[in-house]
């Protein structure tokens, strides 16, 4: 009869990479402050380093933050080991002793270690570095997230310039209630990447189903004219590229007709922008229950934002934030909200108002017009609101970006 073995694993405990890499910065800084120091004259630049060693720009910046700081939120700027054979050999030529260049050779294989036996690379290394909250490095995390667009964008064969959100409480209810709300979508620059391969976008708006829907043609016009079921929202034509693509209605597992649109395989040139609005239901009184949005991000896009449009004294700013959920193993599940599902990617929230139109936006000129034209169709132009922004640059694939607002205690 076969017997259960447990395997006796030996787990390193992650604060030994944290005390390996604190000891490995010493290290490094004392070394460099070594060699500046042997060096003739004063170097109290970064352009000074350049200029008495001979090395190129980057080296000498690199080199000389290290003198000046030990902190474990510099590693992302350590040289390689090419790059501080470089500064040694460059030291020695300069009359530095070579006790002096032998230490800081020494301190950099050092470093080289610990990256092999942490990390295995050094990219591996900044993300351990980044889950030990030293210095939130913003960059370094906006490099990350660009890699991944661009490779998304490939492996998908679809991006996008900019999607812009902005979901307008409507106080319609008897006492000013904001029981309904106003959905403006705007899809900027939107293109298949591969020749020959054009790119479905589906799931991207759930209109109500109707009865009857199922056995009606799958084709039909978006402004609800013609055979076909009628979408649940309205297509802003505007504010669109002159030549869409055809959509089709499928219907999906949920009840609810999906709309699906082929993206041609144009480029750039050939790029889509798509403008629509759609009204729903809120969760409830923006008064009671504050306001809230989000976006499933389900399109590789260079950015993203977020805006809510609230009627002005009904919430309170600074309580407004943004967070970013994703679940790796059930991505369809991620509008739980789960706290365990909270990403650790900082994003901040810009407050605007009392408003009586929404600022301009960048990353798309005429979507603050788009939003004049939804206002003013639904009688709501001149109503003040508290206008709420969040910008997110290349947010990650199938992650879940929320902004949310409490509502003025009373």
């Amino acid at each position: 009869m076969s017997q259960l073995v447990t395997p006796n694993t030996v787990q390193i405990p992650f604060e030994h990479f944290e005390e390996a890499a604190k000891d490995v910065m010493i290290d490094l800084h004392s070394s460099m402050n070594d060699l500046i120091s042997a060096l003739p004259g004063t170097i109290r630049r970064a352009v000074d380093l350049e200029r008495a060693l001979g090395v190129e720009k980057k080296l000498a910046w690199q080199a000389f933050r290290l003198s000046r700081g030990s902190g474990i939120g510099e590693m992302a700027n350590i040289p390689s080991l090419a790059s501080a054979a470089r500064l040694s050999e460059a030291a020695l030529a300069r009359g530095v002793p070579a006790t002096v260049a032998e230490r800081v050779s020494a301190a950099f294989e050092r470093f080289e270690s610990l990256v092999v036996e942490h990390c295995g690379d050094r990219a591996c290394l900044l993300s351990m570095v980044s889950g030990l909250g030293y210095e939130r490095r913003e960059r370094t995390e906006v490099r990350v997230r660009r890699a991944h667009f661009r490779s998304s964008a490939h492996l998908w064969g679809v991006q996008a310039r900019s999607q812009i959100r902005t979901l307008i409480y409507c106080p319609t209810g008897p006492k000013g209630e904001t029981l309904e709300a106003i959905l403006v979508s705007g899809n900027v620059g939107l293109q298949g990447m591969r020749r020959g391969e054009p790119v479905t976008i589906s799931s991207w708006l759930s209109p109500l189903h109707k009865p009857g829907a199922e056995n009606a043609p799958l084709t039909g016009g978006v402004d609800g004219a013609g055979p076909g079921p009628t979408p649940g929202f309205e297509l802003l034509t505007p504010f669109c590229s002159e030549a869409l693509p055809e959509m089709t209605h499928v219907p999906a597992r949920s009840g609810v007709m999906e709309t699906e649109m082929v993206i041609p395989s144009a480029g750039r040139v050939g790029a889509l922008t798509l403008y629509l609005s759609q009204r729903s239901a809120t969760e409830g009184d923006a008064r009671e229950r504050g306001a809230g949005g989000g976006m499933f991000v389900s399109v590789p896009v260079e950015e993203i934002m977020i805006e809510l449009l609230v009627p002005a004294g009904l919430t309170e700013p600074a309580t407004a934030r943004v967070a970013v959920y994703g679940r790796r193993h059930h991505p369809e599940r991620v509008f739980e909200e789960r706290r365990v599902d909270l990403l650790a990617q900082h994003e901040s929230v810009s407050t605007f108002g009392p408003n009586d139109r929404a600022p301009g936006v960048e990353c798309s000129p005429r979507h603050q017009e788009a939003v004049r034209f939804v206002l003013a169709k639904y009688g709501l132009t001149g109503t003040c609101f508290d206008v709420y922004r969040c910008r997110v640059k290349f947010p990650v694939l199938h992650t879940l970006v929320v902004i949310r607002v409490d509502p003025i205690r009373r």
